[in-house]
């Protein structure tokens, strides 16, 4: 997916549908009559299984357990196989009961569901799978198109042939909403739910060959995406939802970006930057509504933080130094940053979103890891009464600061300890000193040194008081 490279060709021809098991390992190909299994990894055939199909197999799906393969059939049936054992794969069941082609078939997400979408006026046929046996059917008075199940299960849309789009709630067969003012054309060919189940892609054919995006809690027809020059015949969207695929009779398959910046952008205000990092860290952990669970998985945690390090990509790491320093807080600090780097690296996230963002955060912790200890001047300076010495360790190591007068006396010592690597320029991070000696009396004005004691590293600077 990240090149377009072709990596594997299976052998053979003929294969019209194509399904994978849930754990990626097997694919599923009907061809005629027969369903041919193949080992992703090799790309050699596993086995072929036939079950008496005296068909032409239209349509192929997977249980999410990866046990169970359904296929819809030109001859109005559906057959079930166990495939538990693809060394062995049985054929289990045959379902009847459409008038034509089963053109679809598709698993409710916890695969105690089977949808079965026939041609003509054979509408949705509902299926409970752990008995093998019909529920309901929903019908239009146009032949269906489409279908598919929302991420929770509890809902299957429709797409029919005069443009309307139908949801319905699977336990109830209740009719939730329609949608008929999107494809003005004909066909709503194919239809999708995004992963959080907020948003609905719709396909269509005819004259109009667009993809409509709609609100499924409004039913609100939020865009429409123009670019194919044919029936638009598949759409699905990426797991994170930030990408739609869109499949053509025109042969081109297109992918749209769906404003990922949009949902990065914490605060709205128009701009993915160093604010929106900083508002997802400091709510880490938060459970419940909150605008920087940007994911909207019910709580903020470290992919929050990686889809808005991959918005705020753009801004080049090298060149950006300066910006991030004058920003950073208490919150975006080199060893948080490091550990949501180390808390990134622990699912083994292979999704190249995710990579990406771990990519950010490691240049992020570049910047903020300085390639040389320093003690830098004072602000204010000169000053009256008080004021902060900042300093930046390479490394980390245990820090003491003192106060000189100009004839070399010590007037104070401030003992900060063991810091960690990284810098302390802020007002929350660097040294402070109100102007007062050991005893806690005021110095008076003049000239006075600091200097900086870390490790094997030591530096001195002059700063003036002034009252």
């Amino acid at each position: 997916m990240s090149t377009g490279e072709n990596i594997k060709t299976l052998p053979g021809d003929g294969y019209v549908r194509l399904s994978y098991s849930p754990d990626g390992t097997t694919l599923a190909s009907g061809s005629g009559s027969k369903i041919h299994l193949f080992d992703v990894s090799t790309g050699m055939p596993l086995r072929t299984l036939s079950g008496g199909h005296a068909c032409n197999i239209m349509s192929i799906a997977f249980s999410p357990d990866g046990r169970t393969i359904a296929t819809g059939n030109s001859n109005s049936t559906i057959f079930l196989f166990d495939v538990s054992d693809v060394s062995t794969g049985t054929h289990i069941k045959t379902l009847t009961g459409h008038w034509g082609y089963v053109e679809s078939v598709l698993f409710s997400p916890d695969g105690n569901t089977l949808a079965s979408r026939g041609s003509g006026l054979g509408g949705i046929r509902l299926w409970d799978v752990s008995t093998r046996t019909h529920i309901r059917t929903l019908t239009d008075t146009f032949s269906f198109k489409s279908m598919s199940f929302s991420p929770d299960g509890n809902t299957i849309t429709g797409g029919g042939g005069d443009g309307t789009i139908f949801l319905w709630d699977v336990s109830t067969g209740e009719n939730i909403r329609t949608l008929s003012a999107g494809h003005w054309s004909r066909d709503v060919e194919s239809i999708a739910f995004s992963p959080d189940g907020n948003t609905l892609a719709s396909g269509g054919g005819g004259w109009e060959q667009t993809i409509h995006l709609w609100d499924v809690s409004t039913g609100e027809n939020i865009k429409i995406l123009t670019g194919h020059t044919g029936d638009v015949y598949s759409v699905a969207f990426s797991p994170d939802g930030t990408t739609l695929a869109s499949e053509s009779r025109d042969g081109t398959i297109l992918l749209w970006e769906l404003n990922p910046t949009q949902t990065a952008d914490v605060n709205n205000d128009g701009v993915v930057n160093i604010t929106d990092l900083t508002l997802v860290a400091s709510n880490f952990g938060a459970k419940g509504a909150n605008p920087a669970d940007v994911n909207g998985d019910g709580v903020v945690n470290t992919k929050d933080f990686l889809i808005v390090a991959v918005a705020f990509e753009n801004a080049d790491a090298d060149a950006a130094p300066t910006l991030w320093r004058l920003n950073t807080d208490e919150i975006l600090t080199r060893e948080n940053v490091e550990k949501w780097l180390n808390a990134a690296r622990q699912p083994n996230l292979t999704d190249p979103h995710f990579q990406r963002g771990i990519q950010v955060l490691e240049n992020l912790l570049k910047v903020l890891t300085p390639k040389a200890t320093a003690l830098l001047p004072n602000y204010p300076n000169p000053f009256n009464p008080e004021t902060w010495i900042p300093y930046q360790l390479a490394k980390p190591a245990e820090v003491t600061l003192r106060i000189y007068t100009a004839n070399g006396k010590v007037v104070r010592k401030l003992a900060i300890g063991q810091q960690p690597a990284g810098m302390y320029q802020e007002k929350n991070r660097a040294a402070y000193w109100d102007g007062k000696n050991a005893q806690g009396e005021p110095v008076s004005s003049g000239v006075y040194f600091y200097s900086i004691t870390a490790g094997d590293f030591s530096a001195t600077r002059k700063m003036l008081i002034r009252k």
